[in-house]
């Protein structure tokens, strides 16, 4: 196997979870590339611990559903990728999560962004 490229882009702690769903053989999970050997300990236990966050209740379409709701709130792909994978339900998490967020989004957009975190993840 030959790597392409060394950061292709960031992944969710959703994500994650699905490529070790498969990984781990979960059932109605198949793998989409050939396993060569059994998972090793550690992918068991980040699938686990990953398994018991927010990460464990979220589904791929609702993710794109909240990416999509999320647009005309101006947010870097990090901190789109923050959010999701901290799922903040109040306005000192967001302010902790988006950089110089006071100066970059409205106390609406903060709250905006609450509703679309609790509608869907």
């Amino acid at each position: 196997m030959r790597v392409l490229s060394q950061c292709d882009g960031l992944l969710t702690n959703y994500e994650t979870l699905d490529l070790l769903r498969e990984r781990t053989a979960e059932p109605g999970c198949a793998p989409t590339y050939p396993q060569p050997h059994d998972p090793f300990p550690t992918e068991m236990q980040c699938y686990d611990a990953l398994r018991r966050s927010c990460a464990g209740e979220q589904d791929r379409a609702n993710v794109a559903r909240f990416i999509e709701a999320i647009e005309p709130i101006a947010l870097m792909p990090a901190e789109v990728l923050q959010v999701i994978n901290i799922k903040p339900r109040s306005a000192a998490v967001v302010h902790a999560v988006v950089e110089r967020c006071a100066s970059r989004l409205s106390a609406d957009e903060v709250e905006d962004l609450i509703a679309l975190v609790e509608q869907f993840l």
